[in-house]
């Protein structure tokens, strides 16, 4: 179960791993929320490690590699969920193993730094943040509800799941203990990170995916369905067949980051019809689009600085009460919010295929009172980025199940009740997920 945390002062949005060698993306200053704007969110589930297991609050984050918490010898870590007294100790686990350099346990595993044997990681983000410490090696629980037919016969049915006792299992997986942590990372709630991103920088550390896929010999696909305030993450799952209400986009060949597509178009739905509007007076193209990436660990969407005053200036005209200053604000009652204009992103594969935005997920409730107006307070969640391309974050994420599957490399949109989501109504069958401590198989 996935829960959803605001933060409660002005704080960057963005959370990339920085990579010293590339022109990757950065955060330039427009990035900081302030004023109304000063909530920010994410989501994060719990996600229990060693033996005996101890529980650890962890944000999701596609857009990120490393799966990381702190360690009970940081010198620099915030307060946490965990506490002081709850951080990862490897001397209080009976199956902690540290893991030593220059030789690697797994051709996958690479440390950066390697000190005195010790097998370290450094990870700048472009936010500002920054975290270090040592990987180890240690239990994590994993439990599956129901039986799993075989993984070819899997993918070709679409066979209900059997109501069968969950099946626990525990996987011996790497991650980091922090010694050193700065910016969001400390200032953050949740006590660390759980990355699902394909590595870009020198040290690599397996992903907890990758780790349940190799030794489960299950599909390599994960997915998210996010609500309002919790949601759903599986993880290898079988992916459902192609079907005319779902939209299938196919990861972009050759992109730097992992879950990149190809975006053509951005536009609105005419109000009452399905004639697609594009931005007035913006041509648009790869250098105001491109890249496109699907980031969970990014609350909002983020586009070009002409896409963005595009998509603001259609939503701008149907607010009966804007208020005042840089940032698309009003108090809505449901009838008016649900008449905003419809947005739609249309991606180069399919042909034809765009994904529809509802005012729902576009317009983000930021609660303040009002002794004049009626209604719930919200503010667009589109912002400035500059020339660095799109960011689908977790706003528009909600009210959907979203698909990553790295066999086939494509991500699916399928519109869910995420509210009520569990693993046997997901779309993604037969998947796992973290197990609690109390059910763990150790």
């Amino acid at each position: 179960m996935l829960r959803y945390h605001r933060f409660d002062e002005p704080v960057p949005l963005l959370r990339r791993e920085y990579e010293a060698q590339s022109a990757g993306r950065r955060l330039h200053a427009s990035g900081i929320l302030s004023g109304a704007l000063h909530t920010l969110g994410y989501f994060s589930t719990d996600v229990c490690l060693g033996s005996p297991p101890r529980s650890f609050d962890l944000i999701v984050d596609t857009g990120s590699s490393i799966t990381a918490v702190p360690c009970s010898n940081c010198r620099q870590c915030g307060e946490h969920v965990c506490g002081r007294a709850g951080r990862f100790d490897p001397a209080r686990s009976m199956t902690a193993q540290p893991v030593s350099c220059p030789t690697r346990p797994v051709p996958s595993l690479k440390c950066e730094p390697c000190s005195s044997t010790t097998c370290g990681y450094s990870v700048r983000y472009t936010e500002g943040s920054m975290i270090r410490g040592r990987v180890v090696m240690d239990m994590a629980h994993f439990e599956q509800a129901g039986s799993r037919p075989a993984h070819g016969l899997a993918r070709s049915t679409d066979t209900a799941l059997a109501a069968a006792t969950p099946r626990n299992t525990s996987l011996r997986v790497y991650f980091g203990c922090q010694t050193f942590e700065t910016g969001m990372f400390q200032r953050q709630r949740a006590d660390g990170i759980l990355g699902l991103q394909a590595s870009r920088v020198r040290g690599k550390v397996p992903s907890m995916l990758s780790t349940l896929v190799g030794e489960r010999k299950v599909p390599n696909a994960f997915s998210l369905c996010l609500a309002d305030s919790l949601g759903l993450f599986l993880m290898g799952g079988v992916p459902p067949p192609p079907r005319a209400s779902t939209l299938t986009v196919p990861f972009e060949r050759g992109a730097r980051a992992l879950f990149s597509l190809r975006l053509a178009e951005i536009g609105s739905v005419g109000n009452g019809s399905k004639a697609l509007i594009r931005l007035p007076g913006i041509k648009q193209g790869a250098s105001l689009l491109h890249p496109t990436i699907v980031d969970s660990g990014t609350t909002f969407v983020y586009a070009s600085t002409a896409v963005w005053r595009g998509l603001l200036g259609v939503i701008r005209p149907h607010l009966h009460h804007p208020e005042l200053g840089s940032r698309l604000c009003s108090f809505l009652e449901p009838h008016e919010l649900d008449a905003l204009p419809r947005l739609y992103m249309a991606f180069s594969e399919p042909k034809g295929g765009k994904l529809t935005i509802t005012p729902q997920q576009y317009m983000v409730e930021f609660p303040r009172t009002s002794g004049v107006r009626r209604g719930r307070h919200y503010c667009a969640g589109i912002f400035d980025n500059g020339r660095d391309g799109t960011v689908i974050g977790a706003s528009i994420l909600r009210h959907r199940e979203t698909i990553f599957d790295l066999d086939a490399g494509s991500i699916t949109f399928i519109d869910s009740d995420c509210e009520r989501a569990t693993p046997a109504t997901a779309n993604l069958k037969h998947a796992y997920f973290f197990a609690p401590c109390d059910r763990s198989a150790v």
